[in-house]
């Protein structure tokens, strides 16, 4: 079964399924898996033991990333979208596309630590991205990190995964409006307003480097949280204009000042970028927040968030440890 449920009360979508029973951790949460280098699909010389290539980086004759269909995808690129009714619920067949981008060679050390900081993963991971967008079923793309299994890792060596969707996300789709609304009332992309405050401000601002921003944002959801954010209007993270070199360089300078200050906690980086067909005003930037906490009846109640580090005592703290 691959479906995506709505739910009447609230909108949310749940995407069902089955294949994701046999993953390693599934339903046991918070528990490391260590598979040894030897038996981890993901190490050079077991290239075999995953699905078949789709494309890869190559550097000296060694691939340097790889990408292949996720073993246990929760959608499936054969088919078409339809949706059907029963009595108040609703769902759309599970079409979609997963993927795995497999970040480096080595099988124990972080993306960070890489000294390209996993720029040869992003080139891949873009790339399939452009090739996934050429299919007219599909919205949506997705790119995340689950690092550790407070962030849902199931694999300890250096990973990332794409989702192509058929729809947008109900929360996307709320933070697409906000940035049109913005745009409509004052003319101004809304992360260009923020950028200006914070870079006058400074007091939350962590890093800039090469056409990019990292800050803590003013409402953080997580302790710790910070946003990469690209200086000039780039809705899409598939335009040719994108610095992957200097998005990998700083996600990897603030990885390692989170590794000193939290020692290596679990974290998961999420991409946000305009839907296939572009959205008004809205710019890429990637969100990394540590998972230093879980929620509980208060936020799964309210959907606000509670905890207690601001972000300027975040940002301090990280600028201090760069």
């Amino acid at each position: 079964m691959r479906e995506i449920r709505i739910d009447p009360t609230t909108g949310e979508e749940v995407v069902l399924a089955t294949a994701r029973v046999g993953r390693p951790n599934h339903l046991r949460p918070g528990r490391a898996v260590r598979t040894p280098p030897e038996d981890c699909p993901f190490c050079p010389g077991n290239e075999a033991k995953t699905p078949p290539l789709i494309a890869e980086t190559v550097l000296a004759g060694e691939w340097q990333a790889r990408a292949f269909a996720n073993r246990f995808p929760a959608l499936a690129i054969e088919g078409s979208l339809e949706g059907r009714a029963f009595g108040p619920y609703a769902k759309v067949s599970g079409l979609g596309a997963h993927e795995v981008v497999v970040e480096s060679r080595l099988h124990d050390d972080p993306v960070w630590s890489l000294p390209d900081g996993g720029a040869a993963a992003f080139v891949l991971a873009q790339a399939r991205m452009r090739d996934l967008a050429r299919d007219v079923r599909l919205k949506y793309l997705c790119w995340f990190r689950n690092v550790g299994p407070e962030a849902g890792g199931s694999m300890s060596h250096p990973h990332a995964q794409l989702l192509a969707l058929p729809r947008i996300p109900p929360r996307v789709k709320r933070m697409f409006d906000r940035f049109e609304a913005h745009l409509r009332e004052t003319e101004r992309e809304l992360l260009q307003d923020l950028l200006n405050y914070e870079l006058e401000k400074g007091e939350r601002v962590i890093w800039e480097g090469r056409g990019l921003v990292a800050l803590c944002p003013w409402a953080p959801q997580m302790p710790f949280e910070v946003w990469f954010v690209p200086s000039r209007p780039q809705g899409s993270w598939l335009e040719d204009s994108i610095d992957l070199a200097g998005l990998a360089e700083g996600m990897a300078k603030v990885l390692r000042a989170q590794a000193k200050v939290l020692a290596s906690p679990s974290y998961n980086a999420c991409l946000y970028q305009a839907p296939v067909g572009g959205a008004a005003g809205f710019r890429w930037h990637v969100r990394l927040m540590p998972r230093l906490g879980a929620y509980g009846g208060f936020e799964l109640i309210s959907g606000s968030v509670l905890h207690g580090v601001p972000p300027e005592e975040s940002a301090r703290l990280l600028r201090e440890n760069l």
